[in-house]
């Protein structure tokens, strides 16, 4: 198969791209695609099968000032300037959270990092990914119980994981593929609440969809899920400048 490259009318500045999929109808598949572009103003089109059917990028009426961009679920996530995470639909812009540092997205759910350090999740909790001590869905932004000072996050499929300021690395969520970083006790093994990464003080955090790694303040490379518990190899540090 050759892919097709085109050239996008009206975008010439773009600084970064996101994209979603969606089901149009049982034999098709649609979806759209978004740009910041000039100024952090924001320009959508639809992306489909045939080329003859893509749309001419437009702009987003007063979705402005972003500097980060993801397409969630059915709603655009925007991160402006000033730490506002603010969604778009097909109306205005709504404001979600404000004093925002990093947002993560899931497999129908969102998290972000607020400057403070504490984590709101929102949307489906499946296996208790909101990490609110329930596994009841809801679409406010609520606190994952536990986590405060938290300077880096991610999510996966259905868990999520901060790294505390101390090294700490708290989880949350499924632990059916060891999610959590310790040994799995069946398909309906979750912790509704964040739980610490056994032995590890970390200094960075990477989270992937049914697992995590971290490197450690002893420089060891870390990783855990996909059905194994804590694997632990030694990282060779940069030589000094």
């Amino acid at each position: 198969m050759i892919a097709a490259r085109f050239w996008l009318p009206g975008i010439t500045d773009a600084v970064r791209v996101a994209t979603f999929a969606e089901a149009a109808c049982a034999l098709r598949r649609s979806g759209k695609a978004c740009a910041i572009v000039t100024e952090g103003n924001v320009s959508c089109w639809r992306t489909d099968r045939y080329s003859y059917e893509r749309m001419t990028p437009k702009p987003v009426p007063t979705f402005t000032g972003v500097v980060g961009l993801s397409l969630y679920d059915q709603e655009m996530l925007g991160l402006r300037g000033d730490g506002t995470l603010v969604a778009w639909a097909e109306d205005e812009p709504k404001t979600l959270v404000r004093d925002v540092a990093e947002v993560a997205l899931g497999d129908h759910f969102a998290c972000s990092r607020v400057r403070s350090g504490k984590v709101l999740c929102w949307a489906d909790n499946w296996m208790g990914r909101l990490g609110d001590g329930t596994l009841v869905a809801h679409g406010d932004q609520r606190p994952v119980t536990g986590v405060s000072d938290a300077i880096a996050l991610g999510v996966g499929v259905g868990h999520g994981c901060a790294l505390r300021a101390d090294g700490v690395v708290l989880c949350w969520g499924s632990n059916m593929s060891s999610e959590l970083g310790i040994d799995p006790h069946g398909s309906s093994d979750r912790r509704e609440t964040a739980i610490p990464v056994p032995n590890l003080r970390a200094e960075s955090l990477t989270v992937v969809r049914y697992g995590a790694c971290a490197v450690s303040k002893v420089h060891e490379l870390v990783c855990w899920g996909y059905g194994h518990g804590a694997r632990r190899m030694e990282v060779s540090a940069p030589p000094a400048p």
